[in-house]
């Protein structure tokens, strides 16, 4: 049980409580742009394992994280409940400017919105040399939950960046 003063330390997250490979995840509700039933890939040849592909979101070619993959857990399920967080966050270009890194993250299924506590006690990868996905295991009740970091994964995913502005996919009109 922790202490009284690890009660009064601990910084309060909203998150979305997301399940990728089996376990439950925390997102920072900040960096939720859209939930998505899970669309129709353009799949990338020679990508990392985790790129499940390209998908077309209002115009923009999207970059798809499966989540599952990523943590080494398999890939994510195609099953009726499976979705993509559409995750919007501030991060530099290329070219030094800052933009926004659009990505989607492939989930076995969105849970709930919830507030993860995270205390003086909780759990922090020691050295950012240590590629993890995640900033720091907090808590929503009883259950410990990574909480995972969009821009610690832009940082090191050069596939994730932001694109030049210019870059958006050419629509044409259906007949």
């Amino acid at each position: 049980m922790p202490s009284p003063a690890n009660r009064e330390s601990s910084e309060t997250i909203p998150v979305v409580v997301v399940v990728l490979g089996g376990r439950e995840h925390a997102i920072p509700s900040s960096a939720v742009e859209a939930i998505l039933p899970r669309p129709r890939f353009v799949p990338v040849a020679g990508a990392a394992a985790w790129l499940a592909g390209l998908m077309d979101h209002r115009g923009s070619l999207v970059p798809v994280v499966d989540g599952a993959a990523l943590l080494g857990a398999g890939s994510a399920p195609m099953r009726i409940g499976a979705r993509v967080v559409l995750l919007q966050i501030p991060a530099a270009r290329a070219d030094g400017s800052v933009g926004v890194s659009r990505f989607g993250l492939m989930c076995d299924r969105v849970c709930s919105c919830e507030s993860l506590s995270v205390g003086a006690d909780a759990w922090r990868p020691g050295s950012d040399a240590v590629p993890l996905p995640f900033s720091v295991i907090g808590r929503i009740g009883a259950a410990a939950i990574p909480l995972l970091d969009p821009a610690r994964l832009v940082a090191t995913e050069p596939l994730l960046a932001p694109a030049p502005a210019a870059l958006a996919l050419a629509r044409e009109p259906r007949s």
